[in-house]
């Protein structure tokens, strides 16, 4: 073979490789269009991909994530009717079906360093709650007014759901704002749920110490047998048993106990004296902010 020759196929060889990188470079550095992106979100709403919507900056962690994880229903039968595009910039039109009703999901794009992320495509939920101020929404707890929502169905509920009730089923389309009241009311048995959160408060108060604690229904004469107590020491018979009255207020009644007092009488000799009050009675209000329930007693 002559050198002329050879090298006339070394250098051939050289610029087919370089066509080759060169074709390359140019598939693999045009990324995803915008029309992979619209597919892939619409599908991601459909499955309830949490991690394929986040790759596309579509949601975040905070609230519309953790609803979106216990929606009702998803979206089903999606259909992108349009895609526009400008640019770093992208607008879509989209429908699909949540919950049996036709909604819209429209949202836009944007190209950042290559890959397409999405915007504007939450809805709105506009809620009040005639208890309390605080509702769950799918896993989130959202305080009473508006909030951003994937498209999705939800079940909207009161909290603290321990002991209030009165559910609703939503479905939101992206860039809609849905207005919702939910008729909360305690449950029937709010109270015997919310009997531990008392317990606990009565047992607080029947610890040993070395005077009667407030806003406790403790009634202790010990002033009739002795000048000055420093110990009472508590036997708690029966818990007061909770009841929920009208405008916010409890009452808790018969409960019983025993407790020793430690002191010195008016001649200045120590002694002790037991008392027993068999009508342990405690009122007060109570509290659904925050979402919690909160026992004040009086």
């Amino acid at each position: 073979m002559r050198r002329g020759a050879a090298a006339a196929i070394v250098a051939s060889g050289v610029v087919l490789v370089a066509s080759v990188a060169v074709v390359a470079w140019v598939v693999l550095g045009r990324g995803p269009s915008a029309d992979d992106a619209a597919d892939r979100y619409v599908a991601a709403l459909g499955a309830g991909d949490l991690d394929a919507l986040r790759d596309l900056e579509a949601v975040d962690a905070g609230t519309a994530a953790l609803a979106f994880e216990a929606a009702t229903s998803r979206v089903e039968d999606a259909e992108i009717t349009g895609i526009r595009t400008e640019g770093d910039h992208a607008v879509v039109e989209a429908t699909g079906r949540i919950a049996d009703t036709e909604r819209p999901l429209d949202f836009s794009l944007r190209r950042e360093e290559g890959e397409w992320v999405v915007e504007d495509n939450l809805g709105r939920l506009e809620v009040t709650t005639t208890l309390g101020d605080t509702l769950r929404v799918g896993d989130a707890d959202v305080p009473a007014g508006s909030v951003g929502l994937l498209p999705a169905g939800y079940t909207v509920s009161p909290a603290p759901g321990e002991v209030l009730e009165g559910s609703q089923d939503v479905s939101i389309g992206s860039g809609q704002t849905v207005a919702v009241e939910i008729a909360a009311r305690l449950r029937d048995d709010a109270a015997a749920r919310a009997q531990p959160l008392l317990d606990a408060y009565t047992a607080s108060c029947t610890t040993t110490a070395d005077a009667v604690p407030a806003a406790c229904g403790l009634r202790i004469p010990w002033a009739a047998d002795l000048a000055t107590a420093d110990r009472f020491v508590y036997r708690v018979e029966r818990m007061p048993q909770l009841t929920f009255e009208g405008a916010g207020l409890f009452a808790a009644v018969g409960g019983g106990y025993v407790v020793t007092v430690s002191g010195t009488t008016r001649e200045g000799a120590a002694a002790t004296v037991t008392f027993r009050d068999d009508d342990w009675t405690l009122r007060g209000s109570y509290d659904l902010g925050g979402g919690e329930l909160a026992l004040r007693p009086f």
